[in-house]
């Protein structure tokens, strides 16, 4: 598969699917008893917001044509997800910390990220930087690689030798405990941008989270212009929305009562 077909072959439906799970996991109630959420991975406290997201996944992408793998490293649990139809690996991230990993030094990278960058290591960067030596951001040798790369993905194997896919990273950012960005990222082994997509579209939006944002009750056209400058674009456009949503409502409540 050509580097332009890989995140191409994901369908809408799927990309909506990730966009859901990621968030809800990131509004759930965290108050709710661990007990009664059946986690499927446990992170503690710190993490649990992560379990939530990981869960969400699971549960929203529980069938035949997808397989998970949950590993742990040190204290911290995480998932893998294979998608069957496109043989793409799926990891989870978020938007900050990616960032921090390209821009970080040689070693100093997640050693089962090194691991899973393998997978795309014939693949090159969207632009390339002219370096007298090639750097790259793993030490271990290949094949220290390939066999941490085979413990990673065991559950997935399906009694293959090796694991012939690539790996995509989706990462995310949150505002007001719902998704504020979602986007699908292919690194390749020196961890250089390959190929990258937005997936904000695929957003669900909540109208509950956009209404705590900022009231709007009886205020003048003139001050709402004066208070949207410092609401962020996306949101004011939901705020829009909703209003107009309401006020269809309200007017077709009328038509049925005979008043308001």
């Amino acid at each position: 598969m050509k580097v332009i077909e890989i995140l191409r072959a994901i369908d809408e439906k799927t990309k909506r699917k990730f966009a859901t799970a990621i968030n809800y996991g990131l509004g759930a109630d965290l108050d709710i008893p661990q007990w009664e959420l059946e986690l499927k991975t446990h992170n503690y406290k710190s993490g649990l917001r992560w379990d939530l997201i990981n869960t969400s996944l699971m549960r929203d992408f529980d069938c035949d044509s997808v397989l998970f793998s949950i590993q742990k490293r040190g204290f911290f649990e995480f998932i893998l997800m294979l998608h069957k139809p496109t043989n793409i690996l799926f990891s989870f991230m978020k938007e900050d910390r990616l960032k921090e990993i390209i821009k970080s030094k040689p070693g100093e990278t997640p050693h089962y990220y090194n691991a899973l960058t393998m997978l795309n290591n014939d693949l090159k960067a969207q632009i390339e930087q002219l370096q007298i030596i090639p750097v790259q951001k793993f030490s271990f040798k290949d094949k220290q690689l390939s066999e941490m790369l085979n413990n990673l993905c065991h559950d997935l194997l399906e009694k293959k030798e090796t694991l012939t896919c690539r790996h995509v990273i989706i990462t995310f950012s949150s505002i007001n405990k719902s998704l504020g960005s979602l986007k699908a990222t292919i690194l390749n082994s020196n961890f250089e941008i390959v190929d990258e997509e937005s997936w904000n579209e695929f957003i669900p939006v909540v109208y509950e989270h956009d209404a705590e944002i900022i009231e709007i009750e009886d205020e003048s056209e003139e001050e709402q212009e004066e208070i949207s400058p410092e609401i962020k674009p996306e949101v004011l456009n939901r705020m829009k929305d909703f209003m107009t949503l309401k006020k269809q409502k309200d007017e077709k409540d009328f038509d049925i009562s005979g008043e308001q």
